[in-house]
């Protein structure tokens, strides 16, 4: 029983045996308190289900005819997002959220989902969304690609969507625009590097698929540079939920990522933003050439610790580089005296 692979999962996460930041560790504390509730329950037969499909597909690139071999935190993502069920056989979650570091399979790994989810029914919609179509079109070519070499006549791949005409499903790319949501009823959308979207857009897109009797959505992303705009409130309500702050019962939250008091230069704290790491994806001689580049420049460090981190950092550039501020000093005022100074507004 798959479910076995979740408990592991979360047991060497709270065990410390896998590194993890603060808050994959609350994640995996939920799912342990939730399995003795009696309001919801975890349908081993639905996770069986997802992670044996995602075990017959080809996985793409250079991995091309390869099968899609889940990563155990991939494993814990995806059967919680399918499995867990209310009182009234619903699925209890309907909204994912997954930020992790680039370079980790995200996209891919929500690309089987869109595929699974396109072959769980009829009338399913199921859409990728990003600020532009191109990015949307990731997801989309590698699901396409995918499609095309898995073995279901039922599928029709086209250059811009996936179908089943048979049973009037639909998969396709959209821009994160107002006007790209009107009439849209999903079963399934995922919204691609969400911290990057403009205005108040995320908040319209949450309201969409009310008129189904189940439909999830779910945000992938690297940490934003604003903390103000919808997606930060977000994370912001994600903690508040993982805290126990806020109860709800229908939002799942995997944040990963170092946490506040580590240092973005420490090697051994890159594993709790990148749990692909132990698979070699991406793997530390990468990562380690990239932090060797990245850390010569303010706006390096902040990106490699947004994009390679998974850590907020406001610090987006700037003509000053504080790493050169000579913090903690005693300034002697009277050496200075008479000395040309500068002053910034």
């Amino acid at each position: 029983m798959n479910c076995k692979d979740l408990t592991d999962y979360a047991e060497s996460v709270l065990s410390g045996s896998r590194p993890s930041g603060k808050w994959v560790y609350a994640a995996c504390r939920r799912f342990m308190t939730d399995l003795e509730r009696k309001d919801v329950t975890l349908d081993a037969a639905a996770v069986d289900h997802a992670l044996e499909f995602f075990s017959r597909l080809p996985l793409v690139g250079e991995d091309t005819g390869k099968p899609f071999v889940l990563h155990p935190w991939q494993r814990f993502v995806i059967g919680n997002l399918v499995g867990w069920r209310n009182a009234d056989g619903r699925r209890r979650f309907k909204l994912g959220m997954l930020q992790v570091a680039r370079g980790n399979g995200k996209t891919t790994l929500m690309a089987g989902l869109a595929l699974w989810d396109l072959l769980s029914g009829d009338g399913k919609r199921v859409h990728v969304i990003a600020n532009n179509e191109d990015q949307a079109g990731i997801c989309l070519d590698t699901a396409r690609t995918m499609a095309a070499k898995f073995a279901d006549p039922t599928m029709v791949v086209r250059f811009d969507r996936v179908l089943r005409p048979s049973h009037d499903c639909e998969m396709n790319a959209l821009p994160a625009l107002e006007r790209s949501l009107d009439g849209l009823n999903p079963s399934l959308w995922i919204a691609d590097e969400a911290a990057e979207f403009k205005g108040r857009f995320l908040t319209k897109l949450l309201t969409t698929g009310a008129k189904r009797r189940e439909s999830l959505g779910v945000i992938i992303s690297t940490p934003g540079s604003n903390p103000e705009n919808h997606y930060a409130e977000l994370v912001k309500q994600a903690e508040a939920v993982l805290s126990g702050e806020v109860d709800d019962d229908t939002m799942f939250p995997m944040l990963y990522g170092i946490d506040q008091g580590d240092s973005v230069g420490d090697e051994e704290h890159w594993p709790k933003a990148n749990p692909g790491m132990e698979h070699g994806q991406p793997d530390m001689v990468s990562l380690r050439r990239s932090w060797n580049t990245m850390k010569r420049s303010a706006m390096g460090r902040s990106e490699f610790t947004r994009y390679h981190c998974a850590r907020a950092d406001e610090n987006t550039g700037g003509w000053l580089d504080m790493a050169l501020w000579p913090g903690g000093k005693a300034i002697q005022w009277d050496d200075l005296r008479g000395r040309p100074a500068w002053l910034g507004l």
